[in-house]
């Protein structure tokens, strides 16, 4: 399959949820023959947490995401309980204001490449890029693993000279920690780069799934 082929089949969705609806949410998913993973999070407003779910589908079977998302997240009314500087020094308090919050807010993204890290024939010394191909990070490489493995592949990834971020995450399936790393490569690197995490992952006895690996678009890519 082509590039444009791989995007227009898989869609990475991105629901960011209250954590009253996380549980049911995963479960409406699985339900459905499908995978999620969890991350729990913060929301900037009110400072509650939240939780991000992440699903790889189908580009056909979106809709059944975005149904169990509608089955199960629900709006909500918060009450807030504003306070006038003054109030503490024998001011009078502002009334109480509610605010609508809850429902879901999704993003979908197109995968450019997607594919399981159980590879018995990988190489044990994966072959580096051509340094001279190297240029500023423009996809992201994406590897929810086994909690065992995400050590090894972390330090396989590091000594090789990539940027890498850890975020530990839920599956939805089993409810077992599978932390999620994150690294931005260029496309010369990202053959390399899933080299290392299968050869990390092959530490990990056959009785289980070592992880899963998505490339996403990563442009615009900004330093700041």
């Amino acid at each position: 399959m082509t590039a444009t082929e791989i995007a227009t089949a898989q869609r990475l969705l991105l629901a960011i949820v209250q954590l009253d609806d996380a549980a049911s949410l995963l479960k409406a998913i699985t339900s459905r023959g499908l995978r999620a993973t969890r991350i729990d999070s913060v929301g900037s407003f009110l400072l509650e947490g939240n939780a991000t779910i992440l699903s790889i589908v189908a580009s056909d079977r979106v809709p059944e995401v975005l149904a169990a998302i509608r089955e199960t997240c629900q709006p909500r009314t918060r009450y807030l309980l504003p306070v006038d500087e003054l109030s503490f020094l024998g001011g009078r308090s502002r009334d109480i204001e509610s605010v609508q919050v809850g429902g879901a807010t999704v993003f979908e993204l197109p995968v450019l490449r997607f594919e399981g890290l159980a590879d018995p024939d990988t190489p044990d010394r994966p072959t580096p890029p051509d340094t001279g191909a190297v240029d500023a990070p423009h996809m992201l490489v994406a590897a929810i693993v086994h909690s065992a493995s995400a050590g090894p592949c972390l330090q396989a990834l590091l000594e090789a000279g990539y940027r890498v971020t850890r975020i530990n995450t839920v599956g939805g399936f089993l409810r077992r920690g599978y932390p999620a790393l994150l690294t931005g490569v260029t496309p010369a690197q990202v053959d390399h780069t899933i080299g290392l995490l299968r050869q990390a992952c092959r530490q990990r006895s056959a009785d289980s799934t070592p992880g899963i690996v998505f490339v996403l678009p990563g442009d615009p890519f900004l330093q700041v």
